[in-house]
């Protein structure tokens, strides 16, 4: 039987059509499921870098303020000769959900183990996507000045802050309960997208 004979039994009989539909539904969908696999985190990449979607946490209510300690870190990069960080509000809202998350569970760690918030699931769950992310936290400082002097004598904390990797900041300090005690959390968030 030759296709042309074939397609003018199919167009006679109504159960004929069943089968070539169906084929052709699933063959639509595995190829569609193939293209989503191989290209889907490319494509919610573009859009999130076309579209972004908009973060700002509530307006900090410490003596330390993100924009304040972001200008304090780029002047001590500049004199480093190191490219200054521009600030991104998403990384800013990044690191109050990290700084609330730490209050809520009592889990000051970079692993965030209670929560299973760490802030590389934090940022990718917001639609930052990064080819480098780093985090600095800091527990019980009121003074800007203080926190970048005590995170420069650590050489982990001051690796993140001086590396030429990252080209953008964010930071936040939230005031809370933490065992007991009344004392801040700051948390920066360094990214490069």
């Amino acid at each position: 039987m030759n296709l042309y004979k074939y397609l003018r039994n199919i167009l006679k009989n109504e159960r004929a059509w069943i089968l070539p539909v169906l084929l052709l539904i699933f063959g639509f969908s595995i190829g569609a499921f193939g293209i989503g696999m191989m290209f889907g985190d490319d494509v919610q990449r573009y859009y999130y870098r076309t579209n972004p979607p908009i973060y700002n946490p509530p307006q900090e209510k410490t003596s330390i303020i993100s924009t304040q300690l972001l200008s304090l870190l780029n002047e001590k990069r500049q004199k480093r000769n190191l490219k200054l960080l521009k600030e991104n509000k998403m990384l800013d809202y990044i690191a109050y959900i990290r700084a609330k998350t730490i209050l809520d569970t009592q889990d000051f760690s970079h692993e965030a183990t209670q929560s299973g918030l760490p802030y590389t699931k934090v940022a990718t769950n917001l639609g930052y996507f990064y080819e480098g992310l780093g985090e600095n936290l800091a527990m019980g400082f009121t003074n800007k000045e203080k926190i970048l002097k005590a995170w420069e004598k650590s050489k982990e904390h001051a690796d993140i802050m001086f590396s030429n990797d990252y080209t953008e900041a964010g930071s936040y300090t939230l005031e809370g309960n933490f065992y007991g005690y009344i004392s801040n959390i700051t948390v920066l968030i360094m990214g490069k997208q």
